[in-house]
């Protein structure tokens, strides 16, 4: 009788040990499921950031490139005017009165307080 009871229990045994595996089984699948369609998300979004990063850059590129080329004609430009006229022009030139009322350091600009409120206000350099 003993011996029946310990096969008894010993089949009850395996049988929920193996019912067990394949419940543990089962949720490890869905599980793995669930990982692989949350990481398939995730990669969708950062592929679709990159793909948005990457557009990004290239427009800045383009308004690199389109500044860089601007550039490069103002300087041609500026590089033929000087090629034409022989050397850098002076873009100021202090005038001769004013040069006259700086006394011995005509390089200096005039101090407001030695012009008169008039002078100050307008031009005290000319383009030449």
């Amino acid at each position: 009788a003993m011996d029946a009871r310990a096969d008894t229990l010993d089949a009850a045994m395996r049988q929920l040990e193996q019912r067990y595996k394949v419940e543990f089984a089962s949720m490890c699948s869905q599980q793995r499921d669930a990982w692989t369609r949350g990481l398939r998300e995730q990669e969708d979004l950062l592929l679709a950031k990159i793909i948005e990063e990457r557009g990004r850059r290239e427009l800045q590129g383009a308004a690199l490139e389109e500044h860089i080329d601007f550039f490069g004609r103002f300087y041609k430009e500026i590089s033929q005017v000087f090629q034409k006229t022989g050397s850098y022009p002076r873009i100021f030139e202090p005038r001769k009165a004013e040069s006259a009322a700086l006394g011995s350091c005509p390089s200096r600009a005039p101090s407001p307080g030695r012009l008169g409120s008039a002078e100050v206000a307008g031009s005290s350099f000319r383009l030449t």
